[in-house]
């Protein structure tokens, strides 16, 4: 479980700047 955890977190990690680019090419379209 701690493994999944630690994935879960670098997935999360990895994902939240790219959900930021998405929100701002939405607001820049």
């Amino acid at each position: 479980m701690k493994i999944i955890s630690r994935i879960t977190a670098a997935c999360l990690v990895l994902y939240s700047p790219n959900l930021l680019n998405l929100q701002a090419a939405v607001a820049i379209h």
